[in-house]
């Protein structure tokens, strides 16, 4: 499982400037799952954003360096159709990402990280009964 979690500097204002973009669109199609799908379509969309490359860069750096917001949503729309979303459902899920249950889902998400967890790095793993606040090699897991 994950939490999603922007890291806000102040209200309204994140680390990286369109992390809260990308986490409602994740959000949202986490409430919208995909029928017959092996991967549901939340993960699949975290699956793009985070290994899909472009020119040396993986599709977070890419946003991450994007000023233009409707360039990253125009992104995640594209990536939710090649998901299987049908084009009502990218819909639906575009107007759930602005939604209040989005937003409340995200809030409690934060709480979560920020007092239960308590998280010192992103990322953050917690795997078998151990905590790791950095990225975890595989064959360390095991």
């Amino acid at each position: 499982t994950y939490i999603l979690y922007p890291i806000e500097l102040w209200e309204e204002k994140y680390k990286f400037p369109h992390s809260y973009l990308m986490a409602s669109y994740i959000e949202a199609a986490k409430k919208l799952p995909l029928p017959n799908t092996k991967l549901s379509g939340d993960w699949q969309l975290l699956e793009k954003i985070f290994s899909d490359s472009k020119d040396g860069k993986t599709m977070q750096e890419i946003f991450n360096a994007t000023e233009d917001a409707t360039i990253v949503k125009a992104q995640l729309l594209e990536y939710l159709k090649q998901i299987g979303y049908s084009e009502e459902q990218v819909v639906t899920i575009s107007n759930l990402s602005s939604s209040d249950e989005v937003k409340e889902s995200l809030k409690a998400q934060r709480k979560i990280v920020n007092e239960q967890i308590r998280t010192r790095k992103i990322p953050t793993i917690l795997f078998d009964g151990r905590r790791y606040d950095r990225v975890v090699d595989a064959e360390k897991l095991k």
